[in-house]
This record gives structure tokens, C-alpha cells and sequence, in this order.
């Protein structure tokens, strides 16, 4: 073994301190160093954003890769309808993972406009789209869920943690 030589360790220096300082510049691009750090349950909320913005996009797929199949039930289901809604479901739901990610203010005022209406569309899908015979016996587990999952939110966004994480007085 062999030490280093001086010149060696200044150029492993420089460019230790050159990455240090791209990182940095990279980091508070995408965070503020000095904001408070991410409660866990605003990870855990974000997370179920990501899924249900991820179901959005299959429903979306879902629909163009059986447009003919869909077309020729009887009756149809409206795919017009449920193209749009996965498509703008899936839009709201990357902008909303990306702020509450980030923790932009906005996000959190989205989280609490958007649960409800979300909550709202799910059960209009369910009743007036989906066949009533085929989910009757599923309706408590999915009243359940939606109660679960929107009082989850706003406990979540009405913890002190997270309104100060997302910089609300």
C-alpha cells in the first residue's frame, strides 16, 4: 500500500467539493434545506395519491385497449366518460403527488378540495355506471373504505405537523 500523493488528495478534494456543491444546488432546486422535514403520515397520504392516481391512468389504458369490446355490451358503458375521467383524474392526481411530494402550500388546500369530490365521483361511477347485481354485496366494504381513506386525509391535513410542513398558520 501506497499513501496518496499530496496532489492526489487535492484533486480528490476538488472534485469531492465540485459534486458536494452540484448536489446542493440540485437539492434545493427540488426542497428547501432549512423547511421542516416530511411527517410520516403526509408520506403515507402522498402514497395513496400515487395509487389512486396510478388506477386513474389504468383506467384510462384499460378503456382505448377494449374501446370495441366495451362498445359491444349491452347497453354500452359511456368509454367517452370514463376515458375523461381517468384522464383527468390521472392530471390532477400527478399534479397533486408532485406538490404534496414537495410540499408546496397549494397542494394542501388541493388535498382538501379534491378528497371529497374524489370520494363524490367514485360513488356517482359506482350507482349510475357499474352494474348494480355485480356489486351489492361489496357496497359496505367500499362505504367503508371511502370513510376510512377521507377521514385519514383530513385527520392528516389537519395535524400541526403538516400544516407546518406545508407552511399553513
Amino acid at each position: 500500500y501506497f499513501p496518496p500523493h499530496k496532489s492526489q488528495k487535492t484533486i480528490t478534494l476538488q472534485i469531492t467539493a465540485s459534486a458536494n456543491k452540484r448536489m446542493s444546488k440540485t437539492q434545493s432546486a427540488i426542497r428547501n434545506p432549512h423547511s421542516p422535514k416530511r411527517p410520516f403520515s403526509v408520506t403515507l397520504l402522498t402514497w395513496v395519491v400515487l395509487i389512486l392516481t396510478l388506477l386513474s391512468w389504468l383506467r384510462l389504458i384499460e378503456v382505448i385497449r377494449r374501446w370495441y369490446f366495451l362498445l359491444s355490451l349491452t347497453p354500452p358503458p359511456p368509454v367517452h366518460y370514463l376515458a375523461i375521467t381517468g384522464f383527468i383524474w390521472g392530471l390532477l392526481g400527478i399534479c397533486l403527488f408532485w406538490g404534496l411530494f414537495l410540499g408546496r402550500s397549494w397542494a394542501y388546500q388541493w388535498m382538501k378540495g379534491t378528497a371529497p369530490i374524489y370520494a363524490l365521483f367514485y360513488w356517482i361511477d359506482r350507482i349510475l355506471i357499474a352494474d348494480l347485481s355485480a356489486i351489492s354485496s361489496r357496497w359496505p366494504f367500499a362505504l367503508g373504505l371511502t370513510i376510512t381513506l377521507l377521514a385519514f386525509t383530513y385527520w392528516v391535513i389537519s395535524r400541526p405537523k403538516t400544516r407546518n410542513f406545508f407552511g399553513q398558520t
